[in-house]
């Protein structure tokens, strides 16, 4: 219930308590923007009092959503809005259903590629995904395939060390008498070369 002015007192009196930490940086427009960030204890501690945590997310939502006349689309460019939006709805609702929705939205996903937030837009995307319950099936084979993969190439340095060694010992004129090393049988989505096609 602060108005802008006594909500910038109370900040930039916590700050020269070193209770909160406050940024203050210039935009390409020159607008000072500020920020501020709790201290990890700080933050435990307020996130404590301040209550069930869903509705704590909803009421920051709530304070966003009016300056949002428009949607979620046309929130603010403050250097936090748009950046964590997706995760604040998530946390309310308690599911990423509305999360989702926005991220198809192409007027919200236009919003956060016209002031840069291209990667941090694919981060929500893949946060979203893998919050996803439909999605799950499809993230287990995914990181099945990813361990077969880096067991193989851990194999084929194996593999490729076995051989210098052979060859570091024929080249000595030490006698070898272990069988040639095999290249371990690749995973079925790595196509393996032909010599000619090396040569090529």
């Amino acid at each position: 219930d602060l108005d802008d002015l006594d909500t910038e007192e109370l900040l930039i009196n916590l700050a020269e308590r070193s209770l909160v930490q406050l940024d203050q940086k210039p935009d390409a427009d020159g607008k000072v923007r500020r920020r501020f960030r709790l201290h990890d204890l700080l933050h435990d501690y307020a996130a404590r009092i301040a209550g069930e945590l869903r509705a704590t997310h909803q009421k920051l939502l709530d304070a966003y959503r009016q300056r949002c006349p428009d949607g979620w689309h046309s929130g603010p460019n403050d250097g936090y809005f748009l950046q964590n939006v997706c995760q604040h709805l998530a946390t309310a609702a308690g599911n990423w259903d509305e999360p989702v929705e926005l991220l198809c939205d192409l007027r919200f996903v236009e919003a956060r590629c016209r002031v840069g937030q291209v990667f941090e837009l694919i981060a929500d995307y893949r946060l979203a995904r893998k919050n996803l319950p439909e999605a799950q099936e499809d993230l287990r084979q995914e990181q099945a395939q990813q361990d077969r993969v880096r067991r193989w190439t851990t194999e084929v340095v194996q593999y490729a060390w076995q051989w210098s060694d052979r060859r570091e010992r024929l080249g000595r004129g030490e006698p070898v008498t272990a069988q040639e090393p095999q290249p371990p049988e690749p995973v079925p989505t790595c196509e393996m070369w032909s010599d000619e096609r090396v040569q090529a």
